[in-house]
């Protein structure tokens, strides 16, 4: 990743988490309180500069200072930390690997030309509902897409959508969820659809939004949209999901 870009990014981190510039180079956590919403229970532990820097909603916050105060001061806490201190049948740990979009590493990709691309409206939600009914549980929640979230965009086989993506602020960014209909995957349409959400943004010439796109780390497919799009890696991390004993 380009140097000047890395440093935008992590500045528009910084921000986000309240990390002053002249703490990024100094190791630790920064928690950064939230309120409570659909993923009261899930932790993403965020590398910004030397730090890890994790959103946390209220009904976590007393068992995430547990963690925080096991540790020294100047420890960045990892997955491994939760597990230590909740233990292993609590603290459930996993991985994502994020990447961000600088526009100079852009590589736009259109898919077949019997497949449609555009941008998703209101008079599209019965064949939107119709796509994500069509897509398993666990894929629609990975993907975490939605008709009425920034800047939808569907592919259509016809009348029928066939692949969709949208967008949603995460920590101050701009992210990128995919999700492509099981009938119709190894065609590039996920690919397709993450590229033009990608050149919307481009043309709105925003240099605040910063654009991203972020997969499990056992995603392999995920990963391949991302790099051959030319979105550039900036990290991985832990996510901890607080289950019960």
């Amino acid at each position: 990743m380009n140097p000047d870009f890395r440093a935008r990014v992590t500045a528009a981190l910084a921000a986000y988490y309240g990390i002053l510039a002249d703490d990024l180079d100094r190791p630790g956590t920064t928690l950064h309180p939230i309120d409570p919403d659909e993923w009261d229970g899930l932790l993403e532990l965020v590398p910004v500069g030397a730090r890890t820097a994790i959103a946390v909603p209220p009904g976590l916050r007393a068992e995430v200072r547990r963690v925080l105060v096991a540790r020294p001061a100047d420890h960045p806490l990892s997955g491994a930390d939760f597990k230590a201190v909740w233990g292993d049948g609590v603290a459930r740990v996993g991985g994502v690997k994020v990447y961000m979009m600088d526009w100079a590493g852009f590589r736009p990709f259109q898919p077949d030309p019997r497949y449609t691309v555009r941008a998703l409206t209101p008079a599209d939600r019965a064949a939107f509902e119709a796509f994500h009914a069509r897509c398993s549980p666990d894929d629609r929640a990975e993907s975490d897409i939605s008709l009425d979230q920034i800047a939808p965009y569907g592919v259509f086989d016809g009348d029928r959508i066939v692949a969709g993506a949208s967008t949603y602020l995460w920590a101050g960014l701009v992210d990128v969820g995919v999700l492509t209909d099981p009938d119709a995957r190894g065609q590039g349409l996920g690919k397709a659809v993450v590229s033009a959400v990608c050149e919307h943004f481009r043309r709105l010439g925003d240099e605040a939004a910063i654009v991203c796109y972020r997969h499990d780390v056992h995603n392999l497919g995920s990963a391949g949209i991302a790099v051959s799009l030319g979105f550039a890696e900036y990290a991985t991390f832990d996510f901890v999901y607080r289950g019960t004993a």
